[in-house]
């Protein structure tokens, strides 16, 4: 009796190349995206020739939009929270969670403000 032996696709050899392939490809974008952000960076930086300018007004700005960012998401959870008091039916666990909800929602928006604090501090030292 003659068995013939099954040869083996070259599946592992082409799943080899497309890795080195996807490999290149992330090197290359990778290249690309730090020569674009080094590029853009430079310029902002030459852009007035202050420094602690620029940083004082980078600093404020963040300030400005994590303030706006933690206030849209508090609004969101504090909502959550209410609604899901509200549509419990009467149920302790789910009122309990919309409590929690609420609770953790509230001490996130004043963390968060209080990063402003911090950089509020740091942009003195940019002075």
């Amino acid at each position: 009796m003659h068995v013939q032996k099954k040869e083996k696709p070259q599946e592992s050899q082409e799943r080899m190349t497309s890795y080195k392939r996807s490999l290149l490809y992330r090197a290359v974008f990778l290249s690309a995206y730090i020569a674009g952000i080094m590029l853009l960076s430079t310029s902002i930086v030459f852009a007035s020739g202050d420094l602690f300018g620029n940083a004082d007004k980078l600093l404020n700005d963040i300030y400005l939009k994590f303030v706006g960012m933690s206030t849209a998401a508090a609004g969101v959870g504090v909502g959550t929270g209410v609604f899901m008091k509200k549509l419990s039916l009467g149920k302790q666990d789910k009122i309990e969670l919309g409590n929690k909800v609420t609770k953790d929602s509230i001490i996130g928006w004043a963390t968060l403000n209080a990063l402003g604090i911090i950089l509020n501090f740091a942009s003195t030292y940019t002075k």
